[in-house]
């Protein structure tokens, strides 16, 4: 079978932006992009049964599960029918690490094929475990935080922007509690009629800032986290004394008085 040279996934647009940048950290979008893709692992054994292991390459380095971010790309690299599985990337990378091996990720004639290895493999994982607190702000004191880093703020930012649909504001802040010293929280408002009741959207967000926060600063804790809805008084205050991370629909100014008969759409009446 030939290869599909017309096809570009956004792993493949993540990698290639990473590897044209000059910074250290550049590759962290890339894992992170890993971690949110659903991947596909050829495998060996019957697929119909339980005793089934992902194909794995004895490369230099030790042993390389390999993975693609397409079905089509999985076929053009074994080149023979196979069987294979279909998990998110950020499983694949916790099993792999937990097995001590590589992951080859693309390999084979595409833009993203690259292989990480066992190291790296494993300081994704870690990275992934990283938990973000959902706080209760009923006995918080906040106020504007303390310098944070450039790179926090923006890695935060790109992250909610992909959670447009049901965020609508997301503030930062220093919260401190009588019982410990000040850290960061991330104060956020859904859009008018989600639903947070369930925990589900909190979980997501959660989730999601992790990952952003821990591939870009490496070693930082993220902010806790706190959904509060329109009207809350840790809204209003984070408002004030916040940096804003999210699109905040501002106030339509006033117009300014125009003369009579001055706009075309509204011609002056006659008596």
């Amino acid at each position: 079978m030939s290869p599909n040279l017309d096809m570009t996934t956004k792993l493949d647009a993540v990698f290639v932006s990473a590897m044209s940048a000059k910074e250290e950290s550049a590759m962290a979008a890339f894992y992170d992009a890993l971690a949110a893709t659903m991947l596909y692992m050829p495998i060996e054994g019957d697929p119909e049964s339980e005793d089934v292991s992902p194909m794995a390459l004895e490369l230099e380095g030790g042993p390389t599960v390999l993975v693609f971010d397409t079905e089509e790309r999985l076929a053009e690299f074994v080149e023979k029918p196979t069987g294979y599985a279909a998990a998110p990337g950020r499983t694949v990378i916790e099993m792999a690490a937990r097995a001590g091996a590589q992951i080859g990720v693309n390999l084979g004639p595409s833009p993203s094929a690259t292989l990480l290895p066992v190291e790296v493999v494993a300081w994704i994982a870690e990275a992934l475990t990283t938990p973000v607190e959902i706080r209760d702000l009923s006995q918080v004191l906040l106020s504007a935080p303390v310098s944070p880093e450039a790179a926090l703020l923006q890695a935060l930012a790109e992250r909610l922007a992909e959670f447009s649909d049901v965020v609508a504001e997301a503030w930062l802040v220093s919260a401190e509690t009588s019982e410990g010293p000040a850290g960061m929280a991330l104060i956020l408002s859904p859009q008018a009629g989600v639903a947070t009741e369930d925990g589900g959207l909190a979980e997501a967000l959660a989730e999601g800032i992790a990952r952003a926060v821990q591939f870009a600063t490496p070693g930082e804790r993220p902010p806790d986290l706190a959904l509060v809805e329109e009207g809350a008084k840790p809204l209003e205050v984070a408002r004030r004394v916040g940096i804003g991370l999210h699109a905040v629909v501002e106030a339509s100014a006033p117009a300014e008085p125009q003369a009579p008969g001055s706009d075309p759409a509204k011609p002056p009446k006659l008596r």
